[in-house]
């Protein structure tokens, strides 16, 4: 098979390194030169060819920014091969499912993976190893639904079918929000001289605090409605946390985290 990558930074990088690994010929379009030349070098991509061949394989990937998804795939779905399944990467899935809504050889995608770090020099063929990848079925037939996940599965993901709607909700609780707080606990922490002194929990919570600010803006203003309502109920929470504490609401906190230890165990 002959995979296409569109955007070669990270996810792209990723996905064609895993599938090159597993004898697939790969070539990458990115409009950065300098990614698909990294591409080539680390063998995520066999060959660097134009946008329109880019377009022309089995299957092809469009691993862009959110913001360019909708963009990229109108063009890469007008210049596909006649028999080219198109996916995408995006983590915001609302515009693109409605953008593929009567596209029979589209499929929207999402794996939940990433690195902290981005661009074709972070990736690797293990990025996807036991992730979720998230496809949201639409207009395309079970064939073509059944391909994708074949796919995927090759690149040891695992697929789980979910509508636009549940997965917006459920990364803005499993991906969002957690940026969001890396972020805020980094800028606590800048109150103090040095963070020198911290622990694995600390180093733990704020892994994903140094992402792409231009990526991140991206994603939590496309996926605004979600995010702002978890949010919302999370700054709710815990300001009844803060008054228990104020309170000195031993009863309440004792209970609270017996409940969050009964949750801990329950999550896989």
């Amino acid at each position: 098979m002959t995979i296409g990558i569109v955007g070669t930074g990270l996810i792209g990088a990723s996905i064609g390194m895993g599938l090159k690994a597993k004898g697939h010929r790969v070539v990458g379009f990115d409009l950065a030169t300098e990614n698909t030349d990294i591409a080539v070098r680390r063998y995520a991509i066999d060959e660097a060819v134009s946008l329109e061949e880019a377009c022309l394989p089995d299957v092809v990937f469009v691993a862009v920014p959110p913001a360019a998804t909708v963009a990229v795939l109108d063009a890469v779905y007008k210049a596909r091969g006649r028999e080219t399944l198109v996916t995408d990467t995006a983590s915001i899935k609302a515009d693109v499912v409605a953008w593929g809504a009567e596209k029979e050889w589209f499929v929207a995608s999402h794996p939940m993976a990433g690195h902290e770090k981005g661009g074709p020099k972070f990736a690797s063929n293990w990025l996807f190893r036991g992730a979720k990848w998230i496809i949201c079925p639409g207009a395309a037939p079970a064939s073509q639904m059944a391909r994708l996940e074949s796919v995927v599965k090759e690149l040891d993901a695992i697929p789980v079918r979910l509508s636009a709607a549940e997965h917006d909700r459920t990364a803005a609780i499993l991906s969002h929000l957690p940026h969001v707080l890396a972020g805020l606990l980094l800028e606590t922490g800048a109150q103090l001289e040095s963070t020198e002194a911290s622990g694995g929990s600390w180093k733990d919570l704020t892994r994903v605090g140094g992402v792409d600010p231009d990526l991140w803006t991206q994603i939590l203003l496309g996926n605004r409605t979600e995010v702002a309502s978890v949010l919302g109920g999370y700054v709710a929470r815990l300001g009844e946390l803060q008054g228990m504490i104020e309170q000195s609401d031993k009863k309440g906190i004792e209970k609270w985290l017996k409940e969050m230890a009964k949750l801990k165990g329950k999550q896989k």
